[in-house]
């Protein structure tokens, strides 16, 4: 059996352009960088022009017609990611910028992501509780979608359960956890807070977590249920109740 195979200078079909580029090494770079709109090529009179925007599909008068070679396809930074990640956290570009500790990652720079249609989380590590919670008070009013980090802290646990403790008391429902090398009691009890059923029988998590990971076996442990140690001891201490611990062992 033979397959022809069309060669890649053959023409595609005729159109009609809306209007042409000054085929300057400087226009076609600078249309190339319009990310957002195609770019169309021709064949006219033996050399190759470029078109942007929209081209006239139909055509009725063929010596008007240019020969279609083929286009650029636009490139939107929209696309260059998960829809499902935009939709879920509220946002137009699936980009996050990451906290940096010490407030280096400000209030004002999570200001600005969100407004930017992206995600922006605040750099709480190494800060005082006062501080983060005024930084709370800064990004609820901004009415922006922002998050706020948890920096593991095996040399301070206390303060590790007092930021999760903040956290749910102000209704923060996203986090970011950095420099876990295992889960922890506090970031399972921030992650199950709340947890319910929904009338289709689906367990809803309120409280959402993206974590740092640069070690498969610690990516894992964040894919896995929270471990039955930690949920027998929320529920000891009155954080979860049984049915919660149940439902809990079906999310990540």
């Amino acid at each position: 059996m033979q397959v022809a195979m069309k060669n890649i200078s053959d023409p595609v079909g005729l159109f009609y352009p809306v209007s042409s580029v000054n085929e300057s090494v400087h226009n076609v770079v600078s249309q190339l960088r319009h990310i957002g709109q195609p770019l169309f090529l021709s064949n006219y009179e033996g050399e190759t022009k470029l078109y942007p925007n929209n081209l006239t599909a139909s055509v009725e008068n063929q010596q008007k017609a240019k020969t279609f070679m083929g286009m650029v396809l636009p490139c939107r930074l929209e696309n260059l990611g998960s829809p499902e990640f935009c939709q879920d956290h509220g946002i137009r570009y699936p980009y996050l910028g990451g906290s940096m500790a010490k407030g280096i990652s400000s209030v004002k720079m999570a200001q600005e992501f969100g407004r930017a249609g992206m995600l922006g989380f605040f750099g709480a590590a190494g800060q005082s509780l006062e501080d983060v919670e005024a930084a709370i008070t800064s990004l609820k009013q901004s009415a922006v979608p922002f998050g706020f980090n948890l920096i593991h802290s095996p040399s301070e646990p206390e303060l590790e359960k007092s930021l999760v403790e903040l956290y749910l008391h102000h209704e923060i429902r996203l986090i970011e956890a950095s420099a876990f090398l295992s889960l922890t009691l506090p970031i399972v009890r921030y992650r199950t807070h709340g947890i319910y059923r929904n009338e289709a029988g689906e367990v809803v998590t309120p409280n959402r977590v993206i974590a740092k990971i640069s070690r498969e076996e610690v990516a894992a442990r964040f894919f896995a249920p929270p471990p039955e140690k930690y949920l027998q001891q929320l529920i000891e201490s009155g954080d979860l109740t049984s049915d919660q611990a149940e439902m809990a062992v079906e999310i990540p």
